[in-house]
């Protein structure tokens, strides 16, 4: 779904704009301050992201979401440079669906996501039941908006571009088990054109438009390669 500055994940997610550098090195250490009402800021290993959350292992997950994502942009020579706060919290943008768990927006540098005990209340993501890794995969999914936000070369790219990012990095940290059993919980040929991968797919089927665009993503004819058109402003675009 896209609102005006934000992106959810539903079951979705943003990106901001800003000048980023070249890839940097991740710390050694990541350490904690207690805040307040409860919740402890966390300063993830990963340079320039820290987690506001009431539970340690919710705030472990998302740095650890975000090492995946990072991790993931460093091999494809990607720029990693960001400042970004991920918030774990029950409370999201009233104008998200009921079933989003997390967004990331923009004007903001902040990514917001559920806790993981209510986003397991939904019970299933992309068909499977939601476990831990499943949680990760959110943060990384966020995260990835956040990457893609400062890799686009153009000021505004489409809703289907900014998710293909995101799915893709998302997909592409997943645990491999994982990753497996949702693509064939969600079987499909793979789209031989890219340009099937529209705003109307994502907004009205966005786990069907995930799972595609990875399988797309691996492809031959297509792969690393067509990433960098989607970011450069030459593919997917309105």
């Amino acid at each position: 779904m896209s609102l005006k500055g934000t992106e959810s994940t539903m079951s979705t997610a943003c990106g901001f704009s800003g000048h980023c550098a070249r890839a940097i090195a991740f710390l050694l250490v990541a350490f904690s301050v207690t805040a307040f009402a409860g919740l402890t800021e966390t300063v993830c290993e990963t340079r320039g992201v820290k987690v506001v959350a009431s539970l340690a292992q919710d705030a472990a997950d998302a740095c650890r979401g975000a090492k995946d994502a990072m991790d993931f942009f460093n091999a494809e020579h990607l720029k990693t440079d960001i400042q970004v706060e991920i918030h774990v919290q029950d409370s999201l943008p009233p104008e998200l669906s009921p079933n989003a768990a997390g967004c990331f927006i923009q004007a903001d540098k902040k990514i917001l996501m559920r806790p993981y005990a209510s986003f397991r209340k939904n019970k299933t993501w992309f068909d499977v039941p939601i476990d831990r890794r499943l949680y990760r995969s959110l943060a990384a999914h966020e995260v990835g908006h956040a990457l893609g936000s400062c890799n686009f070369a153009i000021p505004n790219p489409s809703i289907q571009a900014k998710e293909y990012v995101a799915y893709i990095t998302m997909f592409a940290t997943m645990d491999a088990a994982l990753r497996a059993r949702i693509l064939k919980a969600s079987p499909g040929p793979g789209f031989k054109n890219p340009d099937r991968l529209t705003a109307l797919l994502y907004m009205f089927e966005p786990m069907r438009f995930g799972g595609e665009a990875y399988r797309q993503h691996l492809s031959a004819d297509y792969g690393g390669s067509y990433l960098q058109k989607v970011l450069d402003g030459k593919a997917l675009v309105d």
